[in-house]
């Protein structure tokens, strides 16, 4: 599954402190676990991994434990078949329980502009990661430009925004770059990690430094 998803998806590095590591092979490794570990094996539904033009859509059938739309505040981590899980443990392919959703919903808008993950647990397990098709700005139909940003030019709209405004608040950062809560934030931590850009003082009262 990852040699046909690393011949048919774009590449992305990134680093995280002085580690570099593919957000692509990171996120979706995670959705390729879930894919088997959580399996329910007893029905004959298959199980499908379908790529197209912006996103990643995984389908699995599936033992729901709740019914409805999965995030971070309302997931409840439990596996499904815990002697698949043991065996990836053993292994050291899987971290903690619950690990592999965290990195999803931390990797993935870094690497789809802001997107996060879409999980919906019903009979069918279903997992929608977004993603950008070219790291480049690229022409739709009708020949206009998406408009989407690549990280570069995210990290520009931002720096560009505290330099004219030291004290801009998260909430107006997010309008300006077009991006989601976790989508601002991960971006800012990144840019924090590269020596980017610097907060001085609290969050209330202080203010974002850019690093020249």
């Amino acid at each position: 599954m990852m040699a046909f998803i690393k011949k048919h998806l774009p590449e992305q590095p990134y680093i995280e402190g002085i580690q570099r590591f593919s957000l692509r092979d990171t996120i979706l490794r995670e959705v390729v676990l879930n894919m088997i570990i959580h399996r329910e094996y007893s029905s004959a539904y298959p199980t499908t991994f379908t790529i197209y033009r912006d996103s990643i859509v995984t389908e699995n059938w599936n033992i729901p434990y709740v019914y409805g739309h999965i995030d971070l505040q309302t997931m409840r981590p439990h596996r499904k078949n815990p002697k698949i899980a043991k065996v990836f443990s053993q292994m050291g392919i899987v971290e903690e329980l619950g690990s592999g959703m965290r990195k999803m919903f931390k990797y993935t808008p870094l690497y789809a502009n802001g997107k996060e993950p879409v999980i919906e647990e019903q009979d069918v397990y279903r997992i929608e990661i977004p993603y950008v098709p070219t790291l480049l700005p690229k022409d739709d139909e009708s020949g206009k430009k998406t408009g989407k940003k690549t990280g570069k030019e995210l990290e520009e709209v931002i720096k560009d925004a505290i330099r004219k405004d030291p004290s801009i608040t998260i909430q107006n950062l997010r309008e300006i770059a077009g991006l989601s809560k976790n989508g601002i934030w991960n971006v800012l931590n990144r840019m924090k990690d590269q020596n980017k850009i610097k907060r001085i003082g609290p969050d209330k009262g202080g203010h974002w430094e850019v690093i020249e």
